[in-house]
C-alpha cells in the first residue's frame, strides 16, 4: 500500500494558545481520536462534518499547517447535504489531545478537563465545543423574537460548562435535562444569550469560530 506524505504542525495541541483551545473544543464534540495499534505507536486524529460546514476543516487545515486532502462524499437520500472528513494519521497529535480529555470511545465519558477550567483561555475552549455541539436559535413567543442557546454533551460535562457560564456571565444555574438518550442544557432570553455571546466569543477572530453560528 502506498502512503501520501503530507506535513501537519505535530506540536499545535501542545502549546496553549486561543486556537489550539478551540479546536480541542471542537474536536471534543465533533471529532474523534484512534489508537491502531494495542501499544499506542500509531494513530490518527478524524473531523467529519456536513459539507455545509466543509469550510472548518479548510479552516482547521490552516491552523494546524496540514497540507493533506479533505475528502467530499456526495449527497444521497438519507444525507443530502454530503459529508466531508479530514484525517490526520499522527500518533503524536492523538497523544497531545489526551490532556484536553480526548481519547479513544470519548462520546459518552467525555468530562471537563480540570485545569483549563479557570484558564484564561477557556473561552476559546467552550465556544470550539459549541460549534461542534451546540446552538444559538430564535424562538417566537407574545408576537417577540427570543434569542436562546443549547448545548448537550454528557451530564457531568454540562455541569463544568454550566457552573463557568454561571460565574462568568452572571445567570442562574439552569437544571441539565435529558431527552431521548441526551443530555442537554438551555438558557432562554435576550439578555441571557447576550451575555453568553459576550463571553463565548470574547476576543475571537475568524478561523476559530463557524460562520453560521456566529451571524446567527
Amino acid at each position: 500500500m502506498k502512503y501520501t506524505k503530507y506535513n501537519v504542525d505535530e506540536s499545535f495541541f501542545t502549546r496553549d494558545t486561543a486556537e489550539s483551545f478551540y479546536w480541542a473544543g471542537f474536536i471534543a464534540a465533533d471529532g474523534c481520536v484512534f489508537y491502531t495499534r494495542p501499544n499506542k505507536t500509531s494513530g490518527f486524529l478524524g473531523i467529519g462534518l456536513s459539507s455545509v460546514d466543509r469550510d472548518m476543516l479548510i479552516k482547521f487545515k490552516e491552523c494546524i499547517r496540514f497540507n493533506g486532502q479533505i475528502k467530499d462524499k456526495a449527497t444521497t437520500k438519507h444525507n443530502p447535504n454530503g459529508t466531508s472528513k479530514i484525517q490526520i494519521s499522527r500518533v503524536s497529535i492523538v497523544k497531545s489531545l489526551e490532556r484536553f480529555n480526548i481519547v479513544p470511545n470519548k462520546t459518552k465519558v467525555y468530562t471537563f478537563p480540570n485545569w483549563i477550567k479557570f484558564h484564561s483561555l477557556v473561552n476559546h475552549f467552550m465556544r470550539g465545543y459549541l460549534d461542534g455541539d451546540g446552538s444559538f436559535y430564535i424562538t417566537k413567543q407574545s408576537n417577540r423574537n427570543h434569542l436562546c442557546f443549547s448545548l448537550c454533551g454528557t451530564k457531568e460535562f454540562l455541569n463544568d460548562y454550566r457552573n463557568i457560564l454561571a460565574s462568568n456571565c452572571n445567570l442562574k444555574l439552569n437544571k441539565i435535562c435529558k431527552s431521548r438518550g441526551i443530555w442537554d442544557v438551555k438558557y432562554a432570553g435576550n439578555p441571557n444569550t447576550f451575555k453568553i455571546r459576550e463571553f463565548l466569543y470574547m476576543n475571537s477572530k475568524y478561523l476559530i469560530q463557524m460562520d453560521r453560528k456566529y451571524k446567527r
